[in-house]
């Protein structure tokens, strides 16, 4: 069937973009000047997100990854936020840049950055009082090492959430090479020291490694922004 479609339309395509084939070219020039780039991040993304983890399951065993994954459902609203946040944000902010250019793009970006991060933080806010009781009725039972790393997540998620509007900012200016250098940063200090911290700090330095990473993520996107995209 799809060698008969081929067969079919092959000839009026190749006649078609034949007349545009300059115009073409130049369109996919320009898709893979940026997606280049953010095929190498989703590589480097899965390392720097797991490795810590992989860590806490060959050192401090089963329980602690049980814990860990206990934290993470918990977290789930916030992640519910950042999907919608994702699929709606980039759409607008690239309708922004196209009219009004980075003057607009910015006061857009602004102004999502001091809603979502209220909201964020409010969410962040009620996991951190209630970690406990919400653990318990979600579980059946307190689970220390949850509770405190719930409590830790809440850092980590704000930090998550702005990361967002920089990374925002940077794909709507075509600009991907420096969120491919951000997570390349992460995976090399993720790679190289995921394990000896969490030898020596166990259950705080998974907290650590995790948010030492957004950090680094973070900077970059900042850095990147400051000094060589405005």
């Amino acid at each position: 069937g799809y060698a008969l479609a081929i067969l079919v339309f092959g000839k009026k395509l190749i006649w078609t973009f034949g007349n545009e084939w300059k115009g073409l070219q130049a369109i996919v020039a320009e898709h893979w000047h940026f997606a280049k780039w953010l095929l190498g991040k989703s590589i480097l993304q899965w390392a720097s997100g797991n490795v810590f983890l992989i860590a806490a399951a060959s050192l401090l065993g089963p329980a602690v990854v049980g814990a860990i994954r206990i934290a993470q459902n918990v977290m789930g609203i916030l992640n519910i936020l950042f999907i919608a946040i994702e699929n709606y944000v980039p759409i607008q902010a690239a309708k922004h840049y196209a009219v009004g250019g980075w003057q607009e793009l910015k006061h857009y970006m602004q102004k999502i950055t001091l809603s979502g991060g209220v909201l964020t933080a409010a969410l962040a806010l009620v996991l951190v009082i209630f970690a406990k009781p919400l653990i318990a009725l979600l579980y059946g039972q307190s689970i220390p090492e949850s509770v405190y790393l719930l409590k830790g997540f809440s850092i980590l998620y704000l930090l998550v959430f702005i990361g967002l509007p920089l990374k925002f900012i940077i794909l709507t200016k075509k600009e991907t090479k420096y969120i491919f250098l951000s997570y390349t940063l992460n995976a090399c200090f993720s790679l190289g020291l995921a394990y000896p911290i969490v030898e020596f700090w166990g259950l705080q330095g998974v907290l650590f490694g995790l948010i030492a990473s957004q950090i680094i993520i973070v900077v970059v996107f900042y850095v990147s922004l400051k000094f060589r995209l405005t």
